[in-house]
């Protein structure tokens, strides 16, 4: 407990009853007004101090996955290419409260599921629940930003997509190492900002 809330004693205590029901211990610093600042300069003169960060929402993708009977809801059956698929599946990249190594990758696999397919929409998702939604409709589920993807026809349609937590922000990244392209998200107070640049053969 930090700032000028430990000056309050009866508002200490209160707080002490509340957690006492989880079996955890309130702690104040000897100077909790002085934490928040040390905190900060700390930080902004080594951000390597830092080693890992809570994630605040559960971040993700809409996807399609195979079809389990005993598992998906037949509503959400559909049928591509004599394959079938439940739809609108949340991709989780990262859950709420998960703690997170500073310059942690969470990569995942998306591929294209029709033949024909010549491009590849991925929508950035990001819900606020403590359990993360099985599905995009759930109503906590927010559309935080997209990008389509260009596939040839004779391609194999796989792309790389990943998440890098850094020091103080989430950059999204979607990569296709094989047409030497990366399209980056960086993503802020859940505000997407696009990048695009070339790769190097040496990393294609």
């Amino acid at each position: 407990m930090v700032g000028n809330f430990p000056n309050c004693v009866p508002l200490q205590k209160q707080m002490q009853n509340v957690i006492d029901e989880f079996k955890a211990t309130l702690v104040i610093p000897d100077q909790p007004c002085d934490a928040i600042m040390k905190g900060a300069v700390i930080y902004g003169l080594d951000p390597s101090s830092v080693s890992s960060r809570r994630a605040r929402k559960t971040y993700g993708v809409k996807t399609l996955a195979r079809f389990d009977d005993e598992v998906h809801p037949i509503e959400r059956l559909v049928t591509k290419d004599d394959t079938r698929y439940c739809s609108d599946v949340f991709e989780v990249f990262v859950k709420k409260n998960e703690i997170i190594p500073s310059g942690h990758i969470v990569e995942r696999r998306i591929l294209k599921v029709e033949k024909e397919q010549t491009q590849i929409t991925i929508e950035i998702l990001v819900s606020d629940e403590d359990v993360p939604p099985l599905y995009t409709d759930h109503s906590s589920v927010k559309v935080i930003g997209n990008h389509t993807v260009n596939i040839p026809m004779n391609g194999t349609g796989r792309i790389t997509t990943g998440m890098l937590f850094g020091d103080t922000e989430k950059v999204y990244m979607s990569l296709a190492r094989k047409w030497k392209l990366i399209w980056s998200f960086e993503l802020s107070d859940d505000v997407v900002h696009i990048g695009f640049n070339e790769l190097s053969a040496a990393t294609a």
